[in-house]
């Protein structure tokens, strides 16, 4: 004789019923708790307010908070927001500027300034250690991106073509001038046949 589980989401819809043995009803209830935890991580709507120059985000679980662009200047180049998209399954978002430009954000980004009781919310100086380290391996990537191009004896003008990456573009990261986000990566490592890993080792 076991336990029957059934998991419904915030409007009360099943989700999953099932019959679980005996002993392993422990190990599927640790499951469950660690999976609702993270999609309290997850992203549910996300607007761009022009007036407040901020992102209004609504989490899964229902908290919402106003993300000031200010956090992005990484990634801004202060031209208009045209379009806001959910990307990686809810964990994230991306913004689209009118300069064609695009700024990435990751849930755990937005906890980190808005909610004080995540776990770093107060440790802003070792976030911004963290954050610029992370700018010096994307830095990196792009070397790498470079001496992979040219040990496959295919030419700037030719990846450009083969990823839809401009040009001028292209130069800029080779050259360190830019942080290349996971998209640009991604189209680059498969043009090259290779992994992402391949540039962030």
């Amino acid at each position: 004789m076991g336990h029957v589980i059934t998991i419904t989401d915030q409007d009360n819809r099943k989700l999953f019923k099932r019959q679980i043995p005996s002993g392993a009803y422990p190990r599927v209830v640790e499951a469950v708790k660690r999976t609702l935890l993270e999609q309290d991580e997850r992203l549910k709507k996300v607007t761009y307010v022009e007036e407040e120059k901020a992102f209004r985000v609504v989490f899964n679980n229902g908290n919402k908070y106003l993300f000031p662009r200010r956090y992005l200047k990484e990634q801004d180049d202060g031209s208009k927001v045209v379009n806001v998209r959910i990307v990686l399954y809810g964990f994230g978002f991306n913004a689209k500027l009118a300069s064609g430009k695009k700024m990435d954000v990751m849930s755990d980004l937005i906890l980190h300034h808005c909610e004080p009781k995540y776990e770093f919310y107060e440790k802003s100086r070792n976030y911004k250690e963290i954050e610029q380290k992370s700018r010096e391996k994307g830095k990196m990537a792009g070397k790498r991106v470079k001496a992979m191009r040219i040990s496959k004896g295919i030419t700037q003008a030719h990846l450009s073509e083969m990823t839809g990456i401009q040009r001028p573009n292209l130069s800029r990261l080779e050259n360190a001038k830019t942080n290349p986000n996971i998209e640009t990566l991604s189209k680059i490592a498969l043009a090259l046949d290779t992994t992402i890993a391949e540039f962030l080792a």
